[in-house]
Formats: C-alpha cells, structure tokens, sequence
C-alpha cells in the first residue's frame, strides 16, 4: 500500500515562526499518490515576508534566545517597512516611456552625485545597449547626494546633468529610469543605498506584476565594458533556476592608462595592471570551481532574481557594507532550511563568458595611500598573516612600491613566482642595481 505523501511542516527558525508560517501560506495541499507541487509566491507576498525579516541583522549571536528576543522586539515594524518601501518607490523618475512589458532583467547602478563623470554614466549606457541584443531592459541609476558633499543649491542642476548626458545615447533596447535621494551623512551607507533601490524595484515590480523571478543585476557606476553575451548569460541563468546567485567574470581595466606604454605608467597603476593579469591567468586556470572562490562577492556584477532577494531579507542594512555576501548569508538562514527545493540549486555560479569591466581607480588610490598590501585579499587568498601587511607598511604612506612588495604580494596570493613573472617585475619595477647594470651592458 502507498504511503501517503503528507505536506511538509513549517519549522522554526531564528525568526520564530515568520518564516514557517509563509511557507504554509505558499504550500498547497499534497493528496496521496500526486506529486508535490510547490507554488511559487507572488511579488506581493514575498514584499510581505521581507517587511516581516528585512531589519533583523545577522551579526549577533542568535544562540543567546535574550539577543534574538531584543532583536525581534525592537525591529521597524512590518508596516513601518512597507511605508518605506513605498516612499522609495516614490523617488523613481521615467526617462523614457515605461514598456509595458516585463523586461528581461532590471539592471541597478548607484550613482554618488559629484562623484562621478556623466560622460561615464553615459558609456556604460553604450555598453548595455550594444549588449542588449535586442531583448529589453531596463536600467534604474539610484543617484544619492549629501548636502555637505555637493551644495544643496547645485544638487538638482548637477542631477540634471546626469539625466543629460544618460538620454543623449540612443538606447532603443533599454528603458532609462533613474531617482535622486539625498542623505544625511550620519546615515549614508552603500548598505543602505542598494537597500532602498532594491525596495523602490520591489514596489514597481508589485504595481506592474512581475513574477518572483525577475533577474536583477547590480552593476557599479564605474563600469567600463560589457561584452555582447554577458546580459544573455545571466538573465537564462537565473531562469534556469540552478543558481540561487549568479556572477559576472568582473575584471578590472585601467582605462585611464590607454596609448601609454606600460613601463611609463606610475608605479600605482603598474601594480594594478599587474596584479589583474595573474588574477585573470588563476580564474582561467580555475574556471567554475566554486571552492576556490572567496567569501567575498564583488558587488558590481552580482544578480538574482527578485523572488530571491526578498525572501533572504535583503542586504543587511545594519552593515555599512558587504552587501553581496551578506544577502547570500542571509538567504542561506532565511530559506535554504525551510524550503522544499525541487532540486537544490547551486548557492552562487560564476559565468566565465559573461565578461564585465569595473575600473581600477580607486584601487589605485588605495595603492597610492597604503602600498601593495592593499590588493591583498585575506578573505580570497587563506592568507591572514599580519607580518605581511607590516612589512609592506613600513616607510607610511605613499611608500614607493618595490620589485620585492610585488613578489611578497604574489606569493601572499598563492602564485608560483616563475621566470615569466619575475622578468616581467624586473622591467615594471627595475631596482638601482638592474639600472647600473644596464648601464654597464650598454658601455660594454
């Protein structure tokens, strides 16, 4: 005799019984013999369940019932959340005429006003049209201010001129929104910011009934390239539904440096450059294994589908940064354990062929402000000896980068110093010595 297929209960979690308690609104009833079929939520009620989850913060030891218990109490409440995912709506301005449509993907750039080249802003726009394809987009530039960088006067001219410079380009296959909030720099934060463009994208994608999973790709503002297949890439998928997250192959370009030879370059923008052809030549020689990548995500380049984001919680907005790994924290105990997956997905899958360039400028400051250790990532490399980064410091900052800080950097990064690499380091960063004996070659 069959035994009967019985629903699966709700289980509890460090949220109580929010989570279990959705579940059973989404789960349909399962009779005997019939296969189990799980109903995807609608946006509407994953806005629910995220105004129910968004503001508890997964830094705190939830093992302590008191600290989950004063967590739980002192959150914004549901409704609180929902009036502020309204007003971020709000804040939404169409550029162009809104297709109506879903498009394929909602694409979200955050834009530090007096921060960045309009001209920039517009290139990207160039980009993603020439990677459209010929399948619509829409592009939503969260443009944010605070009064003591930009003077409040100039804000809405200096917005103005963002808008310019963005529908000047002939985009046929995007749609152009864009949305201008102004902080107080007590309460700015990149946490933040991608959190209030993600809920103004929540409201829209309700009003307009996107389904749950509509792809969302976060892309910075000093995006340089995006090659013809990328968008494509992502966008199936998410569809798919074998990865929870997606990553674009991110490379950095040092744009600023084209027409001059790479020897003439400062010593900053030498060890970019340097440092970004062994990290290309180590992923293509790793290309999808997921073990080898860090527990840091690059923000620029990450997307999911909506459905996803709301239900993990969103970013956690109680951390000014790290946005990306805590969303994948999050929907890691938000819902991977209460979910009755089909089949289980990949937690993230990195696309090789979806290729898209972030510039290295503010690496480069960083460079110039606290050495080569600065392109060390202990997250990604296992390598958290501090010796390391003390040496490197030494001298303060603005410290000239040395032949040796290049090769401590590539083995701080696993990389197996060759003659290539070595005769490479000895014409970017020639010492006092190759100089003399070069000097002495040429008179022999």
């Amino acid at each position: 005799m069959d035994e009967q297929v019985k629903p699966v209960e709700p289980q509890e979690t460090h949220h109580g019984a929010i989570l279990g308690e959705e579940l059973k609104k989404i789960q349909p009833e399962v009779k005997a013999n019939e296969p189990e079929v799980i109903k995807t939520p609608s946006i509407v009620e994953l806005n629910s369940t995220y105004a129910e989850i968004v503001d508890i913060s997964h830094h705190l030891d939830y093992s302590d019932s008191t600290i989950l218990a004063y967590e739980i109490a002192n959150k914004i409440p549901p409704e609180a959340v929902r009036a502020r995912m309204e007003e971020n709506f709000q804040l939404i301005q169409n550029i162009d005429s809104i297709n109506p449509e879903e498009p394929a993907m909602t694409i979200c750039i955050p834009v530090a006003l007096g921060g960045e080249d309009p001209a920039m802003l517009a290139g990207i726009v160039e980009q993603l049209q020439r990677a459209a394809k010929g399948i619509h987009y829409e592009v939503l530039f969260w443009i944010n201010a605070t009064a003591d960088t930009i003077a409040e006067q100039d804000i809405q001219e200096a917005y103005a001129k963002v808008i310019s410079a963005i529908s000047q380009v002939e985009h046929p296959q995007l749609t152009l929104r864009a949305a201008l909030q102004i902080f107080d720099k007590d309460t700015l934060s990149i946490s933040k910011i991608r959190g209030n463009y993600m809920e103004a994208v929540a409201i829209d994608a309700e009003h307009r009934g996107f389904t749950a999973n509509h792809p969302v790709l976060w892309l910075d503002a000093d995006t340089t390239f995006v090659t013809q297949d990328s968008l494509g890439k992502i966008v199936s998928t998410i569809n798919t539904g074998d990865a929870n997250f997606v990553h674009a192959n991110l490379q950095f370009s040092a744009e600023w440096s084209k027409g001059t030879p790479i020897e003439e370059l400062d010593d900053a923008t030498k060890a970019i450059i340097f440092n970004e052809i062994f990290q290309r030549k180590k992923r293509r020689g790793r290309a999808g294994d997921v073990r080898v990548r860090s527990s840091y995500i690059e923000e620029s380049g990450l997307a999911f589908s909506l459905g996803t984001y709301l239900s993990a919680g969103g970013v956690d907005r109680k951390d000014p940064i790290n946005e990306s790994a805590n969303l994948i924290y999050r929907f890691s105990k938000n819902v991977t354990k209460d979910t009755p997956w089909p089949k289980k997905p990949e937690r993230i899958r990195f696309i090789k062929e979806a290729r898209i360039g972030t510039s290295a400028r503010r690496h480069k400051e960083l460079v110039k402000k606290y050495g080569v250790k600065s392109l060390i990532e202990p997250e990604r490399t296992g390598y958290t000896s501090e010796g390391l980064f003390t040496e490197m410091m030494k001298g303060g900052a603005d410290k000239p980068i040395t032949r040796e800080d290049m090769e401590r950097l590539l083995r701080a990064k696993g990389v197996n110093f060759t003659e290539i690499y070595e005769s490479i380091l000895r014409r970017l960063f020639p010492d006092v010595d190759d100089n003399n004996q070069e000097e002495r070659n040429a008179s022999d």
